[in-house]
């Protein structure tokens, strides 16, 4: 078990909820720090009935804030303290609900970078009939071809680790499946990640995909910039929804016999696409295991975030990125 470092101020719920789920985690088993502002965060573990160790960090980064003067106007950010516990070997592994720009700044300019990444990424999964890894999903909106080859290496290093997937068959976000379709980013990067499928037999770049292909199960690993990821994610999340209310609209005229099975099968839907059950987003890319979660989190989504973030540590996530790119960069 990895010991995940846990910013109890960042998110919407902050400090309860984080706390609540940090008592959930340890409850299974986990190995949990509690980096917060004391005087908040122990009248709740009293509350409670749980007990945690806690760092004390006077101050915090909020969602509006500037990521980057802050960490440096702040360094006893709650973020920037559970960022230093990795970097310093106190932690394995960090997670936040708070503001992503300043989780992200707290890991690339706390951790650094992995050795060949110039753009650590968030990787999201998308649960399709397969799980699917969608990277970027909004840290870099802005990149070059070659990013989206690091995003490729990124997202395959995942896909094996978390479901022994080999070989990885990757693919380009496009507007149509013809190699000269999109951008000249997309263009270029298509040549790109060609070439690498050509040096990394763990790899299969099986070209341009469209948003359709989230349902279809041909691929594993989906590469864009992060606005266009971004877009696609919640694009997928608002279609759920809509399905859940159209279908929540049918069950009013299905008979009483019907009616049950029907409504098993939308909770058992909404519970696959449900935030709170798959806890985080992985940031790849910088040197240490990091979690991303959503800032409306509650304590089930934290108790999943560290949950994940515990395993990325455990399976040595950050030592296979390194090692992937090495074996890519000699080839």
């Amino acid at each position: 078990m990895g010991r995940v470092a846990v910013d109890a101020m960042g998110g919407d719920h902050a400090p309860l909820e984080i706390v609540a789920g940090a008592l959930l985690a340890a409850g299974e088993g986990h190995e949990v720090t509690l980096v917060g502002d004391e005087a908040a965060i122990t009248p709740i573990l009293d509350e409670l009935g749980g007990e945690l160790p806690v760092v004390h960090a006077s101050q915090v980064i909020g969602m509006g804030d500037h990521a980057t003067r802050s960490l440096r106007e702040r360094p006893d950010a709650s973020i920037v303290v559970a960022a230093d516990l990795v970097r310093d070997g106190k932690a394995d592994a960090f997670i936040s609900a708070g503001s992503t720009g300043a989780a992200m700044a707290a890991a690339v300019f706390r951790l650094g970078r992995v050795p060949g990444i110039q753009r650590p990424a968030i990787a999201s999964v998308i649960p399709a009939p397969s799980p699917i890894i969608l990277l970027d999903s909004g840290a870099n909106p802005d990149v070059k071809p070659e990013h989206l080859v690091e995003f490729a290496v990124l997202g395959t290093v995942m896909a094996e680790t978390y479901y022994g997937i080999d070989p990885v068959r990757v693919g380009l976000l496009n507007i149509g499946e013809e190699p000269g379709k999109g951008r000249e980013l997309e263009r270029n990067a298509w040549q790109q990640l060609a070439d690498l499928d050509g040096r990394d037999p763990l790899l299969t770049f099986v070209g341009n995909v469209e948003g359709r292909d989230l349902a279809t199960g041909r691929i594993d690993v989906i590469v864009t910039d992060g606005y266009a990821g971004n877009i696609a994610l919640k694009t997928a999340e608002g279609a759920i929804s809509l399905m859940a209310l159209v279908a929540m609209q049918e069950l009013q005229h299905l008979d009483e016999a019907h009616r049950p099975g029907a409504i098993a099968m939308l909770e058992s839907l909404g519970n696959r696409f449900d935030y709170e059950r798959t806890g985080g987003a992985h940031l790849l890319g910088t040197e240490g295991v990091v979690v991303i979660s959503h800032g409306s989190s509650g304590r089930n989504a934290i108790s999943q975030a560290i949950r994940m973030a515990d395993e990325g540590a455990d399976r040595g996530l950050v030592d296979r990125v390194r090692q992937r790119l090495a074996a890519d960069l000699q080839s």
